[in-house]
């Protein structure tokens, strides 16, 4: 129909109307161009502010299993440096307990890499890290997934500093027993003879080592990704996506 009007106005020369039909088209085209633009910008901010929600749990999560992990870490490391002292004379108030001895035994589970930002992971590889539209948070979770693509070449190197099982090393100094839980599996229950353990100058090496090791561990990895977690929800993302801080 439009085309048949401006075709009549040419045949009658008519330019002021054929003037008027061709900006009456291009203001068609260019607000159809608009109205299509805004639809996607509004899309795309759907999209991001959905993916935000999703990465301030995973965030979440990955705080909250940091925090447990390092804590349980700690505990174990406080437990086997109050051994240490002992063994070497350095404390006369330490009484060493199954939990010293139960410590002792499982300092070669400590915490793994395995909190990441999987929503974040999966924006970077589909190349969409640009719905995360503020540029201190997006470098942050970069920051955070560059550290998590060394984790096993850091807990390598963490395994070379001592990560022994001090049971399968030492046998001697360790009984275990095992005993069903309440879950009905069964968990190692361990005496040690802290004596032995304190004549044998090779055994306390290795116990240092292993500790410091840990120590290590967490305090150029575990402790500098649970770092970047504060700093990414010290943005206020929680509190723009709906979502509260733990």
């Amino acid at each position: 129909m439009l085309l048949r009007r401006i075709s009549q106005h040419v045949k009658d020369q008519n330019w002021t109307a054929i003037a008027l039909d061709f900006l009456i088209v291009v203001c068609g085209v260019f607000i159809g161009i608009q109205v299509a633009n805004w639809n996607e910008a509004r899309q795309e901010r759907v999209q991001a502010d959905l993916m935000m929600e999703r990465i301030v749990e995973d965030i979440n999560s990955a705080r909250d299993l940091a925090g447990g992990l390092i804590n349980s870490n700690k505990r174990r490391v406080a437990l086997g440096s109050e051994i240490v002292a002992f063994m070497e004379g350095q404390s006369t108030a330490v009484d060493p307990t199954p939990e010293h001895c139960n410590a002792l035994a499982n300092l070669h589970n400590w915490a793994g890499l395995d909190y990441g930002i999987a929503s974040f992971e999966e924006l970077v590889e589909t190349g969409q890290t640009a719905l995360v539209r503020e540029d201190r948070v997006r470098r942050a979770l970069a920051q955070y997934s560059l550290l998590l693509g060394k984790s096993e070449e850091v807990a390598s190197g963490a395994n070379g500093l001592g990560r022994t099982r001090l049971p399968s090393r030492f046998p001697a100094y360790f009984t275990v027993r095992l005993v069903e839980t309440e879950a009905e599996t069964l968990n190692q229950e361990f005496e040690c003879d802290f004596s032995a353990m304190q004549e044998d100058a090779s055994f306390r090496i290795e116990l240092a080592n292993t500790l410091s090791a840990i120590s290590w561990y967490d305090h150029y990895v575990s402790l500098q990704q649970k770092a970047l977690v504060d700093e990414i929800t010290a943005t206020g993302v929680d509190e723009r996506t709906g979502g509260s801080k733990p």
